[in-house]
């Protein structure tokens, strides 16, 4: 495992490690008369990082949301190291979530728990995991967002970048294999945004997790992504890096980042 001399506790150590790979397979959804997403296909490898941008309404967070079992698409299939997430049900589906970490935009924490319950809730419905392991890991995570020991206070007395900060604890407790993450600097000021952004980037490469990112922010994209995936109008219409976006041949992608990037 690759060390880094920013982390304030020692690295996760993983048993049988592996990544998983990510696959959307002709993904099309509907609201009502409105087709949100058309015939998405979409194939993220494994350790690889996948920045999903595109216009308020395009239907990023929709998918992200498929992907992750959260929603059902009216057509098509979404395959986690080749296991269907829309086919799967019950505790075969439940297995397959275990291995997924979603950071949600609004953080989606309980005013009702404090900071440590809520860093431990997906591990408390899980089997065979002792509480001192749970008390151990929920200690580790909150030290990889460099928040310490703060298991005990209210969600009410943290700052917005400290909830973020705990959703990202959250969503590592499980050890993840993929990452999702829903606009994480969404709201926030742009030291916060920027200290969110190379605290992800540092997890990333810690788990070497398969992950999508939704965001539009330039920065974030281009220091987190492996490549750009561009959602227009419920189509993928152009993949690549940030510099081969600018040169697109697609005006509302070039549009749109030149405006992203001001």
């Amino acid at each position: 495992m690759r060390q880094n001399s920013t982390a304030s506790c020692r690295e996760p150590q993983f048993n049988d490690f592996r990544p998983k790979t990510i696959k959307v397979e002709s993904v099309s959804k509907r609201f009502g008369r409105i087709e949100l997403l058309k015939n998405i296909n979409l194939e993220v490898p494994e350790g690889e990082t996948v920045a999903l941008m595109g216009p308020s309404g395009s239907g990023k967070s929709v998918l992200l949301k498929i992907i992750t079992g959260l929603i059902p698409p009216d057509e098509g299939d979404v395959l986690i190291e080749g296991k269907s997430v829309i086919k799967t049900k019950g505790r075969a589906l439940d297995r397959i979530r275990e291995h997924i970490g979603l950071i949600f935009q609004g953080n989606a924490l309980f005013d009702s728990l404090n900071v440590g319950e809520n860093v431990a809730f997906a591990l408390r419905s899980m089997r065979g995991i002792k509480p001192e392991e749970i008390t151990r890991r929920v200690r580790e995570a909150l030290n990889m967002v460099k928040l310490g020991a703060i298991e005990s206070k209210l969600i009410s007395e943290l700052s917005g970048g400290m909830k973020k900060r705990v959703g990202i604890a959250r969503a590592l407790i499980a050890q993840p294999r993929v990452l999702l993450t829903d606009d994480p600097t969404a709201g926030l000021d742009p030291a916060t945004a920027s200290a969110i952004t190379k605290l992800l980037q540092y997890i990333i490469s810690t788990f070497r997790s398969t992950g999508i990112i939704v965001t539009n922010a330039i920065e974030t994209a281009h220091q987190l992504g492996n490549r750009i995936a561009f959602l227009y109008e419920g189509s993928i219409i152009e993949q690549g890096t940030l510099e081969q976006l600018k040169a697109s041949p697609h005006e509302h992608v070039r549009k749109f980042i030149e405006e992203s990037d001001k």
